[in-house]
């Protein structure tokens, strides 16, 4: 059984008591904070990368400062606001007109070492994914 699967199987049963309890519930969402560590170009694409990324923590009194985990696992991750720079797209992250950006500047990746929030999320064959909640930067010399 994929994990897509048991996704839809799950979801059917968290509906189906729903229902019964004729009462509204919010599915909760996972989030995890991230440390970006790695990039790396994702082929035949206009600036999309595939990211690494390592849960993150918040020191517990200030100036509250983040760091990895101890014993941190890696993931891969999406930037959500790059799934839409596909090759034949003509804007960038969220509607950015790539014809309108001034000579000198561009799309940049998610810098390395940047704290991100990640969510969960499935890939066509079941598979998961992290996707990263951000707006894509653009950067350059005036």
């Amino acid at each position: 059984m994929t994990l897509r699967q048991l996704k839809t199987i799950t979801r059917s049963m968290i509906d189906v008591d729903r229902a019964r309890r004729d009462v509204p519930q919010v599915e909760p969402v996972p989030y995890k904070l991230c440390k970006v560590t790695s990039a790396s170009a994702i082929s035949g694409q206009d600036k999309r990368w595939l990211y690494t990324v390592k849960e993150a923590t918040i020191g517990a009194a200030s100036p509250y400062t983040p760091g990895l985990s101890v014993n941190a696992p890696s993931y891969s991750a999406l930037s959500v606001s790059e799934l839409t720079n596909g090759s034949s797209a003509v804007t960038y992250a969220y509607g950015i007109v790539k014809a309108n950006i001034p000579a000198g500047f561009f799309a940049v990746q998610i810098p390395l070492n940047t704290f991100v929030l990640c969510v969960p999320w499935w890939k066509d064959d079941g598979t998961g994914i992290y996707l990263i909640v951000n707006t894509q930067a653009i950067d350059g010399v005036c």
